[in-house]
């Protein structure tokens, strides 16, 4: 896993490229959107994220 961009979404790289994950059957508030205010409860989900998720190797399906 490449970085964590909020609580859930998280950027992999495949084949040397960054590509962003969507994570199947969570949906938190969107915190990295500068043309929107961020919702409630969307940087403890992101902070959640980061902590579940840091340093972690992925593998997707």
């Amino acid at each position: 896993m490449t970085s964590v961009t909020d609580g859930d979404t998280i950027r992999v790289t495949i084949n040397g490229k960054s590509t962003p994950v969507r994570l199947i059957g969570i949906d938190s508030p969107e915190v990295t959107d500068p043309r929107k205010p961020v919702r409630c409860f969307g940087q403890e989900a992101s902070r959640r994220a980061h902590e579940l998720l840091d340093g972690s190797q992925v593998w997707l399906e």
